[in-house]
């Protein structure tokens, strides 16, 4: 444990004693975490050593975006064959 960790440790027992209750103080974990969270905050943001590093692969291929217009006609055109297939099927029950 580091000395920030002891100190740390020492403070909460100093304030709420060596053994907490959560069952009868269920607020003291949340006064611990809200006074002292942020102590363990990770001062660079948990970026890779060296920088930010590569940005994540895009989902759509190309340079080209996917617009609203594009994503309709899609969803038409598959509501469409989905109809289709329902029909098919319907008329082959019978």
């Amino acid at each position: 444990m580091t000395r920030e960790q002891k100190s740390l440790v020492n403070k909460i027992v100093k304030k709420y004693g060596p053994v907490i209750d959560l069952k009868e103080n269920p607020e003291a974990m949340i006064e611990i975490l809200r006074q002292f969270g942020p102590i363990f905050d990770d001062p660079d943001g948990g970026s890779k050593p060296g920088g930010v590093g590569s940005p994540p692969p895009c989902i759509v291929e190309g340079s080209e975006r996917v617009l609203l217009e594009d994503l309709m006609a899609a969803m038409l055109k598959l509501s469409r064959e989905v109809a289709a297939i329902k029909r098919a099927v319907t008329a082959q029950a019978r």
